[in-house]
Order: C-alpha cells, then sequence, then structure tokens
C-alpha cells in the first residue's frame, strides 16, 4: 500500500482556477519510507469549474486571424494546426501560466493569488491583412492590432488581452547553424513579442511545440526532437530541441503578460531572462533542461548606460533568494508588486488615493499605503533600486535614501510604486534650482479636460501653482517647483496636452529663481 502525502496545500483549501499544481511524496506504508525516486512527484489536475462564475476576466486569450488567412499557423505535417488545435492550446498554455503565477506567489507566503482567465481562447478576426501584417515591425503589430482590439466590441478597461497571431511565417531556407536568435528572428514574419498596457501580443512560429491537452504537457518539455531550422523557428535559448522551445515561448508570454501588469525589466528572474527553465517548475527533475545548451546565449536587449550598472540594487527590507529551486522566480519588488496588484485582488472603489512625491525632500506618501517602491530607467523600464514594505503596520511614507541614489540623481529615471502610480521627473538632483515660471497655452485646449490632466499631472511631479481657462480660449496658470520637473510639465503643456487637445504653442514668461514655493499644492482657478 502506498500514502501520497502532499506538501503544498492544506486540508479544505479552496483555489479558483482551473489547473493546479500539487507537490508531494508517496510513501510507501509498510516499510514507513518515501520512495526517492518519486518523491517531489507533481500532479496535475483540471477541475470541473461548472459551477465558478467571475463576473471579471482578467486576461481573455485571442487567436488573431487577419484578413485573407485561413487561420492555420505554421507546423511540420504531423502536427494539426487548424483554428480549433490552436485554440486548444493556447487556452491550455495560458491555465499553465495561470497556476505558475499563483504557485509562485503561494511558496512566497503571498497566498495564491493569480489573474482570472476566460475559460477558453477565442478568435478575432482582424480587417489587417496577414500580406501587409507580414512586412511590418513588432511594434507596427502590437500599435495596429492593439487599436483594433481595443475599439471593438471586446474593448474593456478591465481586461488584458492575451493574443496570438496566426499568420506568424518562418522562412530559413537560408538558415545556417550559426545564425543568432536575431538572425533567426529576422527570418521570420509578422513574428512578434511585446506586451504592455492592455495587450500581450505573440507570433505563433513555434506554436507547434505546444501540447493540445493537459496530459501532453510533460511529455511536451520533455521533447527532445531536435528543431528542423530550415522549416521551423527554433525559440528555445540555443538549445534546439522542441522541448526547449515549449519552454522558453511558454516563459517569453509569462514575461510579457507581466508587463500587463506594470512590471519593469530587471537584471534576473522573470522580467530579465529567467524564463527559458519555466519547464522546471511542472518536472519532477529539476536538475536537467530539455535539450541541449549550446556555447551562444542570447542577450536581453536592455539599452542603459553603462555606469548605472553597479546601481542596479535592491534595497528591500527582505533580502531575496538568488534563485529558486526551479529557476523560476521574480525579483522581491516584482514579487511584492503582483501580490498587492488591484488585478490579483479583490478590489473595490473607494475615496480617491492621494500619492504624491516631493523632489525637494524625496519623500514619497500615499494615503492608501506604500508597499514597494521602485526607480526605473525611464528609457527601457530597467528596475535601477527598490524598497519593498512588507509588514503588517502599513508605512505612509517614505524618504528614498540619498546615499543609495549614487548617480541616478542625475539621470533620466522614473518611481513606480504601489498602491499604482508613476511619477516621471527628469533629475533626482537635491541641487536642482527651485524655480517659478507662467504660461499660456493656444490652441484647441477648452473642452478636452486639459485644466484636469494639467493638474493630475502636476500633483504627480510634486509642482505647486494653479491653472485656468481663458474667456480668449486659451489656458493660464503658474508652475513652480524643481526646474527638472518643471521643466518636464513644460513639455507637456507645448507638444502633448490632454486627449482631444490640439496645442498650437505655449508662451512662457517671468522666470524667476525661488527659496520656496509661494503655493501649497496645485488648485484649477475659475
Amino acid at each position: 500500500m502506498h500514502e501520497i502525502i502532499i506538501h503544498n496545500f492544506k486540508p479544505n483549501e479552496t483555489v479558483h482556477y482551473d489547473l493546479i499544481i500539487i507537490k508531494g511524496a508517496i510513501r510507501d506504508k509498510q516499510k514507513s519510507t518515501c520512495r526517492e525516486s518519486r518523491t517531489d512527484e507533481k500532479i496535475y489536475l483540471e477541475l470541473d469549474s461548472t459551477n465558478l462564475s467571475f463576473k471579471l476576466v482578467d486576461v481573455l486569450p485571442l487567436y488573431i486571424i487577419c484578413e485573407g488567412h485561413d487561420g492555420k499557423f505554421q507546423s511540420p505535417p504531423n502536427e494539426s494546426n487548424d483554428v480549433g488545435n490552436a485554440l486548444r492550446r493556447i487556452t491550455l498554455g495560458a491555465k499553465l501560466l495561470q497556476s505558475v503565477v499563483a504557485e509562485k506567489l503561494y511558496e512566497e507566503k503571498q497566498g495564491r493569488k493569480t489573474f482570472r482567465l476566460e475559460d477558453s481562447c477565442r478568435v478575432f478576426r482582424s480587417s489587417l491583412n496577414y500580406l501587409k501584417a507580414r512586412k511590418m515591425t513588432q511594434e507596427e503589430l502590437w500599435t495596429s492590432l492593439g487599436r483594433e482590439i481595443v475599439n471593438s466590441d471586446l474593448g474593456h478597461e478591465r481586461i488584458k488581452f492575451l493574443s496570438f497571431l496566426s499568420c506568424t511565417k518562418y522562412c530559413g531556407e537560408n538558415c545556417e547553424d550559426n545564425f543568432t536568435h536575431d538572425d533567426i528572428v529576422k527570418l521570420t514574419q509578422a513574428h512578434v513579442a511585446l506586451g504592455g498596457g492592455g495587450l500581450a501580443l505573440f507570433g505563433t512560429a513555434c506554436l507547434y511545440t505546444w501540447p493540445e491537452k493537459l496530459s501532453e504537457v510533460v511529455e511536451k518539455f520533455e521533447d527532445s526532437t531536435t528543431v528542423d531550422r530550415k522549416k521551423f523557428m527554433d525559440d528555445s535559448c540555443y538549445r534546439g530541441t522542441w522541448g526547449a522551445c515549449f519552454s522558453t515561448t511558454l516563459g517569453a508570454v509569462l514575461h510579457e503578460l507581466c508587463h500587463t501588469f506594470d512590471l519593469g525589466h530587471t537584471q534576473k528572474g522573470i522580467m530579465g531572462r529567467g524564463f527559458d527553465d519555466i519547464c522546471k517548475v511542472f518536472l519532477c527533475n529539476k536538475q536537467t533542461s530539455p535539450g541541449k545548451m549550446y556555447q551562444n546565449s542570447i542577450k536581453f536587449d536592455e539599452k542603459f548606460e553603462s555606469n548605472l550598472t553597479a546601481a542596479r540594487k535592491t534595497c528591500s527590507i527582505q533580502s531575496e533568494n538568488a534563485k529558486d529551486q526551479d529557476d523560476t522566480f521574480w525579483t522581491r519588488s516584482c514579487l511584492i508588486f503582483l501580490a498587492h496588484h488591484k488585478w490579483f485582488n479583490n478590489t473595490k472603489p473607494g475615496n480617491k488615493k492621494i500619492i504624491k512625491f516631493e523632489p525637494a525632500s524625496r519623500v514619497v506618501k500615499s494615503t492608501d499605503g506604500l508597499r514597494v517602491i521602485e526607480l526605473r530607467n525611464e528609457d527601457n523600464g530597467m528596475v535601477l533600486l527598490s524598497w519593498t514594505f512588507e509588514g503588517k503596520i502599513l508605512k505612509y511614507s517614505f524618504q528614498l535614501p540619498e546615499d543609495d541614489l549614487g548617480e541616478l540623481r542625475y539621470h533620466s529615471v522614473m518611481i513606480s510604486f504601489w498602491p499604482l502610480a508613476r511619477i516621471h521627473f527628469a533629475k533626482m538632483n537635491n541641487a536642482d534650482p527651485f524655480v517659478s515660471v507662467e504660461f499660456e497655452v493656444y490652441g484647441k485646449v477648452q473642452g478636452v479636460y486639459f485644466t484636469k490632466y494639467c493638474k493630475e499631472l502636476c500633483e504627480e511631479l510634486g509642482i505647486s501653482g494653479w491653472v485656468k481657462n481663458t474667456k480668449r480660449g486659451s489656458i493660464q496658470g503658474k508652475l513652480q517647483g524643481s526646474r527638472g520637473n518643471v521643466e518636464h510639465m513644460i513639455i507637456w503643456l507645448s507638444n502633448t496636452g490632454s486627449p482631444g487637445s490640439q496645442v498650437e504653442r505655449c508662451d512662457l514668461n517671468n522666470w524667476q529663481t525661488l527659496a520656496k514655493p509661494d503655493f501649497r499644492g496645485f488648485t484649477i482657478r475659475f
């Protein structure tokens, strides 16, 4: 007789997603010992969710079929590749990622929190012609298809779209053994792997390596079939097997999906290049990776200034482990960001939250408490510094330590923190002078909530002053704050404006250097 011992679930524990990972061991009751060869086995169960219903869906998987395309993804002749097969593969992949998120948060004592997922992938028929799509860049595809989805009947501010493009085509006739990953991407038409805002978008050149059924998951991860690079895309981090392709591309989907939940890039972990071995989350033997490792490696394509490299450290109250046992992890700030994210919790609308950053004193304040603060490179979203606050007693203000900021004070950075907000400023330099300037904006600037958006941005930047509509149809106001933040605001006034506005010009008058501001806060005058 044998006894199954479960390590990662408590009695009567309830989950609200379809696919769960159970970790445990099988004990031989007669010998009263655990069989080492079976230790840490995992059982995958798909539950009957017919009695569960959700009013809100966080993530909606889509299979995008462009105009003129038959909907069949590229695959070997022995692999089914029709629309129904694609829907099943994508649905299962999304459920695997849903369970990974829940289990990773649980392992770090944050509870089994995860995103809510639509039961099955849907077809989205795009008006974009597939031949045109194959000539577009990743950014162009993301922008075009994102706009079309948002403006469709599916568009909703409470939905993140996890989308896959059916017409991706790999043309590898000229592929050589020494080709890099970038070379292979260049041979792939309508290839995309981008996430942010409400859309994570991917090509389907490696969908042929994904499983269609739950019972095939382990088999697909362990598939050692060599990818024929003359015929099919090899996105396996130079390991060259079908199993490695499945692992790398599934991990990449998680990476980009997390960008839609506001996570930035990190040096290590899932938000770096630490997603290639996501297979180890599902396999018992964690010592092996699917397929052969080649000498090459993929460098994560991030652009940052070399003299800031040393500044990328985590200043958190709880230090993070350098590596999880299955090599799949989020850095601490990312983990806490997700654990407290409004999309992972039953957040109810309440009083308006007030979140401010005071550049002169380097103090962050929030009426709803602080859980994580990150300083990110504004150009690429790389997390340069972070602090987490995980105690039971909420922290409502925090002063950024001057010693930790180092050379960051002289570079363009962005501060992100939970409750979710972002504050952009050109420099964090205590020597930055305090200035005052009057402005007047001309063009189509009234009746488009210009003053409202101006006030909100000024509050984010820690700028005091006022703004108002004039009788001559312009917007007039006064800004007082650090020069870097005031200059940032002037760029917005001169070039961006509120949605629907058309700025013709912005006149500036009466520049002054101040010892302290004349106003407390920023107001709209009437």
